[in-house]
């Protein structure tokens, strides 16, 4: 389409919720779930994923002597008196249940029925929480607008803390000790009279210091070698230090713009506000990636935006029931009337959603003009045409008048009604479409 507005963006997908149309296409995250039967009882052991946690309770008593034996292949009847096995429980897409053993293998009917029997008040609990759970997504999706934030929420820089360790400086001591000079042997009472003893004591003597002398060049050529090494590494330290020195300033740089950017030319800057909110808006967690286009007018006071609705056949059409009988997870469908409520439901939170967010994000902004459209085939030409369902003129000081913090009390619906809206629907939600505001 051809945007009206001078910033277009897009709200990328952020929540685990999938679209679709008949057929059972919600995701389902299943509960992680055993079960322990045997001659000692029956066991449930429920685990909470990723916690490695678990905790493990007696369903029922001990199971009578003549059901002990579970048989699950009658031509092979010469087991023990009992069998204990520990059972994995998966929930499938299709609602169905799957029956695991310890490693992996999924049971024989004759065990799965077994557990069933045994079971059946934890496998229906254990289903209605998993039901409870997928129905809960279509809430979440219908009911997009409980997130959205109280227009007396204040946002402020908080500044990060510079985490990058300075360097440091390699030791300039050279760890090996000088050598000694050696203490020499003097001469005795036999060396001063006679020269054989005195040629021993100079000939140790002479060793001495010929092992020190080898010492202290040893010694000297090591420490010629660190001196070498130490003047190499004190450059690349001093390197390293002028580059942690330098990341430091321009971290501080980068800090005191952020921090000018949301606590002064925010409330200020139409450039700033607009980079602003498009952070705002891209932070929001989403159901569908959506386009937005919006701009900021009189100097920040007015705020202008189209967004682009998600079609009625991009709602959930079923919602999930739990067949006792079965024992599994159902997909029924939703009413089309009840759809159509939905449908109308989602796609007013879509814009309450962002009118908060706008209110949140700057405070300068006294007037919010949002307008919802959807595309669909033209009645004369069959061509896809941008058509809009609503546009709302909002003030701050009747979004103020809002309690942001019982929203689940309020119908969405019916709140658009107190701002100044252009909307045609019926009471079903069918809705036609209508020009929207300019500004």
């Amino acid at each position: 389409m051809t945007f009206r507005f001078r910033k277009s963006i897009k709200i990328a997908s952020g929540v685990r919720v999938n679209f679709g149309k008949k057929g059972g296409s919600l995701s389902v995250g299943g509960r992680g779930g055993s079960v322990n039967f045997g001659s000692r009882g029956v066991y449930s052991n429920v685990g909470i994923p990723g916690s490695e946690l678990s905790y493990r309770s007696k369903l029922g008593g001990n199971i009578p002597a003549q059901r002990n034996n579970i048989q699950p292949n009658r031509s092979n009847q010469s087991g023990a008196s009992s069998v204990e096995m520990k059972i994995s429980l998966a929930l499938q897409e299709d609602g169905s249940v799957t029956f695991k053993d310890a490693q992996g293998n999924l049971l024989s009917d004759d065990y799965i029925a077994q557990a069933k029997r045994q079971n059946k008040e934890f496998l229906i609990n254990w289903l209605e929480e998993n039901c409870s759970e997928i129905n809960q997504q279509i809430e979440t999706l219908v009911n997009l607008h409980f997130a959205t934030p109280s227009p007396d929420t204040e946002i402020s820089f908080m500044p990060a803390t510079f985490d990058e360790l300075e360097p440091t400086p390699p030791s300039a001591n050279f760890p090996e000790p000088q050598p000694t000079p050696p203490i020499l042997n003097k001469y005795g009472f036999l060396a001063k009279r006679i020269d054989f003893f005195k040629e021993m004591v100079d000939k140790k003597n002479n060793n001495l210091q010929q092992s020190y002398k080898s010492k202290l060049e040893r010694w000297e050529a090591n420490k010629a070698v660190f001196e070498a090494n130490y003047s190499v590494k004190y450059k690349e330290y001093q390197k390293k230090l002028e580059e942690h020195n330098k990341a430091k300033i321009e971290f501080s740089e980068n800090q005191e713009k952020r921090r000018k950017f949301i606590d002064e030319d925010r409330l200020n800057s139409p450039n700033a506000m607009q980079e602003f909110l498009i952070e705002a808006f891209q932070a929001i967690v989403w159901p569908r990636e959506t386009d937005v286009s919006f701009e900021i007018i009189d100097n920040g006071k007015s705020v202008l935006i189209d967004v682009d609705l998600p079609e009625i056949e991009d709602m959930p059409e079923q919602q999930a029931e739990v067949s006792k009988k079965e024992l599994r997870i159902i997909h029924k469908d939703i009413s089309e009337t009840q759809l159509r409520k939905n449908y109308f439901t989602h796609i007013h939170a879509i814009g309450f959603r962002l009118i908060g967010e706008v209110f949140v994000s700057l405070p300068s902004a006294e007037y919010v003009v949002l307008s919802g459209y959807s595309q669909r085939p033209d009645r004369k030409t069959g061509n896809i045409v941008d058509e809009y369902l609503y546009s709302a003129r909002v003030s701050r000081n009747k979004w103020e008048n809002i309690d942001f913090n019982n929203l689940m009390a309020i119908d969405v619906t019916s709140c658009f009604e107190e701002f100044d809206l252009r909307r045609k629907a019926t009471k079903t939600g069918v809705m036609t479409p209508i020009e929207p505001f300019q500004s």
